[in-house]
This record gives C-alpha cells, structure tokens and sequence, in this order.
C-alpha cells in the first residue's frame, strides 16, 4: 500500500511515517498539498493521511482535489481543530476517517487495516462482477 503523509508539523509527518515504514508500508512525505498534488503525477497513493489545515489550502479543497484525481484513494484526515460539522462535510465527500490530534500511531494504523479490508472487498467485488460479465 501507497501512503502520503502530508502535513507542515515535521515532527508528526516525520515519525508517523517511520512508524509506517517499520511495518511494510511505501510511504511518501510532504510538508504541503500542493507537492502532495504533483507527487500524484508520478504515484498514485492508496491513502493520503492529511492534517486539515494546511499552510496553502484547506482540507476540504484539498480532499476534492485528491477525488478528482481519483476517486478510489482514501483520505484520513488528522486535526487538532474538530468540529463535528466540518467532520461530517469531510465524510460527505469522500473521507474515509477524521482523527484528532494528539493521537497514538495505533489509532492510525487501525483505521489504514481497516482500509486494507475494505479496499480488498472492493477488489474482489469487481473480479467476480468481471467474471459474472464474461460467462
């Protein structure tokens, strides 16, 4: 699995991605969206784990950008500044998960083992559509 980490507080990107990587995952790190945006044109990522507020976009606008690019990459967003409106608007479009900060890495990788078995339904769904199709 392909992860982003994107976010400006260097410590928490830095760390969240070593813990990643200690368990199996590719990971990429940005300090902003913008780069996080053109890394795209190169890798497509499974998840991008974001903070919600960044310096150079909002993470609203930044979740619409990442679905228009496409639509299958999860989003998880972590934030020190929950509300539970913006929670519910981040989920309406597409978000996978909304944490608050400060969290455990555990909490994280719970909800990327979650998306693993979901993403892995998903698959299997449309092999057997495929398979159902072609008989």
């Amino acid at each position: 699995m392909n992860i982003y980490v994107v976010t400006n507080e260097r410590i928490i990107r830095v760390s969240l991605a070593d813990e990643l990587r200690d368990v199996g995952y590719q990971v990429f790190e940005f300090a902003n969206a913008n780069s996080a945006l053109l890394g795209m044109n190169n890798k497509i990522p499974d998840l991008v784990i974001t903070d919600f507020k960044l310096p150079n976009i909002k993470g609203i606008e930044f979740l619409k950008q990442i679905k228009k690019i496409n639509k299958n990459i999860y989003v998880v967003f972590m934030t020190a500044y929950s509300s539970s409106t913006t929670a519910v608007e981040a989920m309406d479009l597409g978000a996978y998960d909304y944490i608050e900060k400060p969290f455990e890495n555990e909490k994280i990788l719970i909800a990327i083992k979650h998306i693993m078995e979901l993403k892995q339904v998903k698959d299997e769904n449309k092999k057997l559509k495929l398979k159902l199709k072609n008989i």
